[in-house]
């Protein structure tokens, strides 16, 4: 799936804080009838971002299966 796929027919979106996360960007995508999905991702500085570790993050998840999907699918 790609991301376009993912935000289509998206009624609103609502940010989730992450206390002690200020580089994590929470946002809980409203579909209506359907359960709603999630996007997530870390503001990095765009030349050296990527040669970073990886911040943990830790989310409380009511279901018992999870798909993710990368921005570019």
């Amino acid at each position: 799936m790609c991301m376009a796929k993912g935000l289509s027919g998206v009624r609103g979106v609502k940010r989730i804080e992450t206390p002690g996360k200020p580089s994590i960007f929470l946002f809980q995508l409203d579909h209506g009838q359907q359960k709603p999905s999630f996007v997530v991702w870390e503001r990095r500085d765009e030349f050296s971002g990527e040669d970073l570790p990886a911040v943990p993050f830790d989310f409380a998840w009511a279901t018992n299966k999870a798909t993710v999907v990368d921005a570019l699918g």
